[in-house]
């Protein structure tokens, strides 16, 4: 297989033009920036197909009892945890001209490891492959890791600006009524702007790909569509969604995804947003969150875990739903199982004749 850089384009009607810069494994040739070669279907992004373990530490967000009916149940049985928040935030670090040495690795490290070596970013893992992000070339330190780790060999390394691996310059940019600035540059707001601070920092969830533009819509639309108090937000990447929902009025989120670097990025962002009263980052499988009841579940994520997810004897309990990520023949099979069910599906979104979110309401609420 061949490692590669693609970018996937944003859909044409989105607000903001632009495009996110992926790490994929390529399995079909790809030409144009991204778009499959004639009588190809383009493959979805490396970082949606998230390989789902659990970990083994429990812990539950107190200040969060109560809010989500049935969370203290559901964590006894489906363990979550808190991100070790330990390591230095990269919204301190990452800036437009960074460097980012890149190591692709086969294999997985043991749970709770950790590097200490400066200028480490952090793991990405997916899958049988890791992805170690440093700050600078760490040669010495990977080679250690590798010879001391078995099952793990290293299979390439790759050098981009942080930049280069966001897709195109960073800046400020708005997405409807929401302003999403850098952590390092701030741009003036207008009268009804709602500004967030987003560092995406390695993750995926930087505001440019279709589905979380169509996410951010849908979500606008269930908050004023009727009183959303609590909101669970499972793949939360970079927490985008999540600080979205609670910039708009939701008083408790629970971001969940299973990478912990997604996690931790998630809590940065929501510490850098003054939102952490409003916004709980755990690590969790996502399809074990159903027995938590909310106002609005949202979901961009893996076909394999939608799948698990839709089919849950608690799926009707969430009031809204947002269902994303999903390719054509995927969001068909999606379909036909929401219209056996009691719930009505009030908006789609197809972006790019690719990417498709569902927005819908239960009738029950049991």
């Amino acid at each position: 297989m061949n490692f590669q850089m693609i970018r996937v384009i944003s859909s044409p009607s989105s607000s903001t033009t632009g495009f996110l810069t992926v790490m994929r494994l390529i399995t079909a040739p790809l030409v144009d920036g991204g778009k499959t070669a004639p009588g190809r279907r383009e493959k979805r992004p490396l970082f949606y197909q998230l390989r789902y373990r659990l970990p083994n530490h429990f812990a539950t967000a107190r200040r969060f009892h109560g809010m989500f009916p049935g969370f203290e149940a559901m964590s006894s049985s489906h363990p979550v945890h808190n991100p070790d928040l330990s390591m230095p935030p990269t919204a301190a670090r990452l800036r437009p001209d960074s460097i980012l040495s890149i190591y692709y690795l086969e294999g997985r490290f043991a749970a709770g490891f950790r590097i200490n070596a400066p200028g480490f970013v952090g793991n990405w893992e997916e899958e049988d492959f890791s992805f170690l992000f440093f700050l600078e070339a760490a040669d010495e330190t990977v080679a250690a890791l590798v010879a001391n780790t078995p099952g793990v060999k290293l299979l390439d390394r790759y050098e981009m600006s942080y930049q280069d691996w966001q897709g195109g310059a960073i800046t400020p940019f708005r997405l409807g009524k929401f302003l999403f600035n850098p952590p390092w540059l701030k741009a003036a707001a207008e009268k009804d702007d709602i500004a967030i601070t987003l560092d995406a920092g390695v993750v995926f969830g930087n505001g440019m790909h279709a589905t979380t533009q169509d996410c951010l819509t849908a979500i606008s639309i269930a908050m004023a569509g009727g009183k959303v108090a609590t909101m669970i937000d499972l793949g939360c990447g970079t927490g985008i969604l999540s600080l979205a929902a609670a910039k708009l009025g939701c008083a408790r989120t629970l971001a969940v995804d299973l990478n912990e670097l997604a996690v931790r990025t998630t809590a940065e962002n929501v510490r850098l947003n003054g939102l952490d009263r409003l916004i709980l980052p755990v690590v969790g499988r996502a399809e074990e969150q159903m027995g938590v009841a909310c106002d609005l579940l949202v979901a961009n994520i893996h076909f394999q875990v939608m799948k698990k997810i839709v089919a849950s004897d608690d799926f009707p309990r969430q009031k809204w739903f947002i269902l994303s990520g999903l390719l054509p023949s995927e969001a068909e099979k999606i379909v036909a199982r929401l219209r056996r069910m009691p719930v009505s599906i009030l908006k789609r979104w197809c972006s790019g004749q690719v990417w498709h979110t569902i927005l819908g309401i239960t009738h029950e609420r049991p």
